[in-house]
């Protein structure tokens, strides 16, 4: 009895507990599991890598790889949580590590996660891949020495993947190595390199190498891997230049104008120049009028010479309105030349404006050029505006040059004869009756002596 007594005052001692419902406590591990995922969120970091940094910069290819070796960098956050949930074992922990450090663009810690990825590693062609990740790590973290370290460590595990070599290439390139870093941009393109993010990059390298065959291969890959008419455009542009270098004037022109027809946006000034220059030489002078124009107004540099063979090739076709329309644009841009200034000179001449034309042949022998024609023009300029004396400056000059030497010479005799140096004159007449051979300026000399005889 005493011990029940007991039992029922141990009893009353204990405090009542709650029931819990079966919702209250699903409740619960559902809140526990929110808190959770939001810790694991936390974890998350926003991407900062971005290739448009390096975009047109020599660390492009390293830059590239990451971005299609990294899958975090392209992971939404869900499927990042799903990785940082599943990747238990210390080698995936390390890489989601510099995966996230590669994300923020924090290079240093990505190293060293990835060294301790490739300590855990033992199958080569995985630590290969490793290492290619982690030299670009270290080129974009612009450390050259380590990142060539771990390139050469990549060719050691595994020699037949291209991608080490193009991406040794780029940075050989940048340590001013251009032979070597041809050499490995022509492995790349050897071992199967198609890549058509990285053709373009191949591509350049062989060319900077002199390797223009290695350039040439990687450009008709480019055209077989472009995906639509834009990237085909492209493909045939560059290829068509790099024919041109190689002397295949005729399969340059060829392709350019496939790239002209596919998309003219991927035209550059040097494109144009080169089918301008073939226009030019097939004598097609009004198309290579347009052309050189195009490549003048796409060109940062040798513009003034796009200029200059878009003038010539009006002139040849007599198309004064385009001659007038370029040289203004030239004029606007600074970017007259010697021939130029002449070409302008020859047509203000013809249409009996003679002192601007003076002036214009005078600006072209100022560049300090001599282009022939310059002095023999302004000569005649100078004759119609009755400057006799300074003609006949000009036209002694332009003997010196062998230009129009019997027109010359008749001309400076016609000024001689207006200044009264009548010597001179008579000299130069019998000069022309005598050696000439054409007999209208032989018949005007022989006038022109006939009443220099008949004053004498």
């Amino acid at each position: 009895m005493e011990e029940q007594i007991k039992s029922q005052d141990t009893a009353a001692e204990q405090p009542q507990q709650p029931k819990k419902s079966g919702r209250y406590g699903l409740w619960i591990r559902l809140t526990a599991a929110a808190l959770i995922i939001a810790m694991l969120l936390g974890m998350l970091t926003n991407v900062d890598f971005s290739l448009l940094r390096y975009r047109g910069t020599d660390q492009m290819a390293a830059a590239q790889y990451l971005m299609d070796t990294t899958p975090y960098l392209g992971d939404s956050r869900l499927q990042r949580l799903k990785s940082l949930l599943t990747g238990v074992d210390a080698y995936s922990i390390h890489l989601q590590a510099a995966e996230i450090a590669i994300a923020k663009t924090d290079y240093d810690r990505a190293a060293r996660f990835l060294n301790k990825c490739i300590s855990l590693s033992q199958e080569d062609a995985q630590k290969a891949e490793l290492y290619s990740r982690l030299g670009c790590v270290y080129m974009l973290g612009e450390d050259p020495t380590q990142a060539c370290q771990a390139f050469d460590d990549s060719i050691a595990c595994n020699a037949e993947e291209p991608m080490p070599y193009l991406l040794r290439a780029q940075l050989r390139y940048q340590n001013q190595d251009a032979s070597g870093a041809a050499q490995d941009a022509g492995t790349y393109l050897e071992l199967g390199g198609n890549d058509s993010q990285m053709l373009s990059t191949a591509a350049s390298l062989c060319e900077l190498g002199g390797d223009l065959e290695g350039a040439l291969e990687a450009m008709n890959r480019m055209v077989l891997a472009a995906a639509d008419d834009e990237e085909k455009a492209l493909a045939y542009a560059e290829r068509g230049r790099v024919q041109y270098l190689m002397g295949l004037e005729e399969n340059a022109a060829a392709d350019i104008r496939k790239a002209k027809a596919l998309d003219s946006g991927a035209m550059t000034g040097v494109h144009y120049a080169i089918i301008g220059l073939w226009e030019y030489n097939s004598e097609d002078y009004a198309a290579g009028g347009e052309d050189f124009l195009k490549a003048a107004r796409l060109s940062d540099e040798g513009n003034a010479e796009y200029y200059e063979q878009a003038i010539l090739c009006g002139y040849l076709t007599q198309d004064y309105d385009f001659i007038k329309k370029t040289i203004k644009e030239a004029k606007e841009k600074e970017k007259m030349t010697a021939s130029s200034s002449l070409i302008e000179g020859i047509l203000l001449f013809s249409e009996e404006r003679y002192e601007e034309a003076e002036a214009a042949l005078s600006a072209s022998l100022d560049t300090g050029t001599i282009v022939a024609g310059a002095y023999y023009y302004r000569g005649l300029s100078r004759l119609a505006m009755g400057a006799f004396e300074k003609a006949a400056e000009d036209f002694t000059e332009a003997l010196q040059w062998e230009e129009n030497v019997f027109e010359c010479i008749f001309n400076r005799g016609v000024c001689y004869y207006a200044i009264g140096q009548n010597e001179k004159a008579l000299a130069d007449f019998q000069n022309v009756i005598d050696n000439s051979g054409d007999e209208a300026l032989e018949a005007s000399a022989g006038e022109l002596l006939a009443a220099l005889q008949e004053e004498a």
